[in-house]
């Protein structure tokens, strides 16, 4: 473009006056300039009002006082090889104002025709608050992804975490130098924890402090004392705050800082300086939000740290699950107790750790878990790497604002002991009830039974009486006969009862032994009665080992064994069978008789005391008392099956026993 004198505008005519109104009012900056000379033809009022220029003053001056960019030669060549008619320019660049300040603008620029010569038409739009805005987003984005950084870097000590912050913080605020301090517990001293690389570099002061008592603090401590951001453009500038700076320390024109409070304790100080031009409320926002991230991950890794250790060593279970029940997480006790590992189980489906049969009560828990109250329990057998164990879980559902549930956490714990110790319990419950029955039907029938030889006695003294005052003495000799016989039955009676009493109390050491030896010696014990009677007896040969007090088994063989040969029947030549049974799982042990046999109505009552099918016969009706309990103390059942009256009789026992000896 050549120099040229400036040409008087053109005055619009008639019927242009109009479009002269519409032009100035356009909140765009339109120009009109001669190609030739490059001084402005004509230019719209918000042209000159954003440049600080009279219309006049406008039309006198050319388009590189006004855009310097542009006026150089390097520059206008290839603007000028861009432009063509009907292929308008657009760019950006920065506008003079009179005053000398700068701003930016958009200005797409076409080539016209007026008054028979080639012109460049220029729209100029201000875009300052766009490059504001533009540069607000950026920020923000680089401080989101700054944030995103910090929560990945999973590993990082809080030394490296707070140092990537403070480097974060000097980009973010276009700063050259910033630092980072922390609050102690006192809240009365600051912590020096980091210095940006920069600032490191330039600072000379020897024997850095790293605490600073905060009453001691100058115009950096003003954003605690003030509980808010402190911006400070002239740093050089006089200051009440100000406490002076050692020798050495980094040359400050511009400081801002900002704190970060948990509740009234002061967390985190953090500080810039030295920007290129001033700090404003962006900078603070960026710098007070990427700190507050920063506590924030700080105080969510603490506290991840506090319950981490609370879960690892808790004892119970903890296992979290998605709404699918696929494990996401299984603490240490869990992994422990299965024999995984935490990776192993990642995703894995949490019912399967259920026996089979138990697997659909899980799996209805973890359902129930995604309802209101999201509450369920089980309990249940789980296969461990030991061994089959009951656990009893609970489950909560964990809803989100809709009531949707997102994951179930899990809280578990072993109840096999507690479950064996409820079931000894019952068990206990069950035996003194049942002891309890026995003694007051043994109460009853003792005070009954002990009454008839007593009441044999009484009489038969009262008689002895009258025979001695009648001088009767072959009477009396009588008497005392019958009374001997009645105290040698309460005699029997009163031992066989504290033999009963003995029984589970007095026991002797538990052996194993070969049951055909056992039962060998209570034949031996009962040959008197098997050989009275012409009893033939059968024993099997391959009867088993048993578990237990060896001198009370013997007892119930030869109970059992004199009780079969007691109750022989003359019509047949009497037999007496000894043998082993396997029934299911059960391994039973019978003595089988053919002798007279009981009726189905009275088996029950033949292990009752004092209970006799014969009353004639001899005895107590005490033995086969005794021969149940020492069964029911070694863990076994003992029961009577017999068709009846002339069927026999074959008595069913179990005992703790094992393979015979090969």
């Amino acid at each position: 473009m050549e120099s040229g004198s400036a040409q008087e505008p053109q005055t619009p005519r008639g019927g242009e006056n109009h479009l002269r109104v519409l032009i100035d009012y356009v909140s765009d900056a339109l120009s009109v300039v001669d190609l030739t000379t490059g001084r402005y033809l004509d230019v719209n009022r918000h042209k000159c009002e954003s440049l600080g220029y009279t219309r006049e003053e406008m039309l006198a001056i050319r388009v590189e006082d006004i855009d310097p960019d542009l006026g150089r030669s390097e520059n206008l060549r290839r603007f000028m090889t861009e432009i063509r008619p009907g292929r308008p320019v657009t760019f950006k660049t920065r506008h003079l104002r009179k005053d000398g300040s700068s701003f930016p603008v958009e200005v797409r620029c076409d080539l016209i025709e007026m008054d028979g010569r080639t012109c460049l038409l220029g729209v100029a739009r201000d875009i300052t608050e766009r490059e504001r805005t533009e540069e607000l987003l950026e920020l923000n984005e680089a401080r989101a992804k700054a944030l995103l950084q910090l929560n990945e870097m999973h590993d990082a000590s809080l030394h490296e975490l707070a140092h990537y912050a403070m480097e974060e913080a000097v980009k973010l605020t276009r700063s050259e130098l910033g630092y980072l301090a922390f609050g102690d517990e006192s809240g009365e001293n600051l912590v020096m924890y980091a210095w940006s690389e920069s600032a490191m570099a330039e600072c000379a002061v020897q024997d850095k402090p790293i605490t600073y008592p905060l009453a001691e603090t100058g115009l950096w401590g003003e954003a605690v004392r003030q509980r808010q951001p402190v911006i400070t453009n002239d740093y050089p500038a006089p200051n009440p705050h100000k406490k002076g700076i050692p020798q050495g320390h980094v040359h400050l024109i511009r400081h801002m800082n900002v704190p970060v409070f948990d509740g009234d304790r002061i967390a985190i100080v953090a500080g810039v300086g030295n920007k290129e031009t001033d700090y404003d409320q962006s900078d603070v926002m960026q710098l007070q939000l990427l700190m507050d991230g920063l506590w924030r991950l700080l105080q969510k890794r603490e506290s991840e740290a506090r319950y981490r250790l609370i879960v690892e060593n808790q004892t119970d279970m903890i296992v979290k699950c998605d709404r699918q029940g696929r494990i996401t997480f299984a603490s240490p006790s869990y992994c422990r107790t299965f024999g995984q590992t935490s990776e192993s189980l990642h995703e894995t489906e949490f019912f399967r750790s259920a026996a089979p049969k138990n697997r659909e009560i899980v799996a209805d828990a973890l359902r129930t878990a995604l309802k209101r109250p999201y509450r369920a329990t089980t309990q249940h057998r789980v296969h461990t790497s030991r061994s089959v164990r009951w656990h009893e879980w609970a489950y909560s559902g964990v809803a989100d604002e809709k009531g949707v549930v997102d994951e179930i956490i899990i809280s578990g714990r072993d109840v096999t002991d507690v479950k064996k110790a409820h079931a000894e319990h019952e068990k206990l419950i069950r035996k003194l009830e049942t002891q309890n029955a026995e003694l007051e039907r043994f109460t009853y029938t003792v005070s009954h039974d002990l009454k008839t030889p007593l009441i044999t006695i009484r009489g038969y003294l009262g008689l002895l009486e009258e025979d001695i005052a009648t001088q009767d003495f072959e009477a009396a000799e009588g008497d005392i006969q019958r009374i001997v016989r009645a105290t040698d039955t309460m005699k029997q009676l009163l031992d066989e009862l504290l033999e009963l009493s003995r029984i589970g109390r007095l026991m002797n050491p538990t052996v194993t032994a070969s049951l055909n030896d056992i039962i060998g010696e209570a034949l031996e014990n009962a040959a008197g009665r098997i050989a009275q009677v012409g009893c033939k007896v059968e024993v099997a040969s391959d009867l088993p080992l048993v578990h237990g007090d060896r001198q009370r088994i013997v007892e119930v063989f030869q109970n059992l064994i004199d009780n079969a040969a007691k109750y022989a029947t003359t019509d047949t030549a009497p037999r007496i069978e000894i043998g082993i049974e396997h029934r299911n799982v059960d391994t039973l042990l019978f003595v089988r008789d053919n002798g007279i046999g009981i009726d189905p109505n009275y088996h029950e009552n033949v292990f009752g005391l004092f209970n006799q099918l014969d009353p004639k016969s001899e005895g107590t009706g005490v033995g086969l008392a005794i021969v149940k309990r020492i069964v029911e103390v070694h863990g076994g059942r003992i029961w009577v099956e017999s068709e009846g009256r002339g069927k026999g009789t074959t008595f069913y026992l179990t005992l703790p026993v094992t393979a015979p000896i090969p």
